[in-house]
């Protein structure tokens, strides 16, 4: 995948847009008794690839992995790039189970996919982890179970959904 520009899908919501959009998704939860659910992508071995190529690959990379989430996720779902090669994905009508089968798919077209950037042409891998929204807590709770998942799935090997629950 390639770009000639290194900014950022204008699906990725930012600051109060993503705050706002994050909270009126939980209120139309709340109101209809529905589900949402969260997760956390990261690329792996992020560090090594922004050290070995360069801010400028690591930017254009992260660029292709928004259009491709752009893609792959809903039109009612919720995403956003938080910095250092993670993003973070709200899916509203969604159980921990249907936001594993979208964080495995999204996984494997980021796996599939073959990242250029000048001459060089990349393989990335990512690793998510899902967390089901409890209605009980802060969102930031929710986000830290998410998180804590991702690190299981880091720590298994990379390239592999967890789930907050394992």
């Amino acid at each position: 995948m390639s770009r000639s520009h290194s900014t950022l899908h204008p699906f990725l919501l930012t600051g109060h847009c993503l705050e706002h959009r994050v909270n009126a998704e939980i209120s139309r939860a709340l109101r209809f008794d529905t589900t949402l659910c969260i997760s956390l992508f990261a690329v792996d071995e992020w560090a090594q690839l922004d050290n070995t190529y360069g801010q400028g690959c690591a930017d254009s990379v992260v660029a292709d992995i928004a259009a491709l989430l752009a893609e792959d996720l809903r039109t009612e779902d919720v995403a956003s790039y938080r910095g250092d090669g993670t993003f973070l994905a709200v899916l509203p009508d969604s159980d921990e189970e249907s936001g594993e089968i979208q964080a495995e798919r999204f996984r494997e077209v980021v796996e599939a996919t073959r990242f250029s950037y000048g001459d060089t042409t990349l393989r990335v891998t990512i690793s998510a982890g899902v967390a089901q929204w409890v209605s009980e807590e802060a969102i930031e709770e929710d986000i830290e179970r998410a998180q804590g998942a991702l690190s299981n799935a880091s720590k298994k090997g990379n390239n592999q959904v967890s789930l907050a629950g394992d």
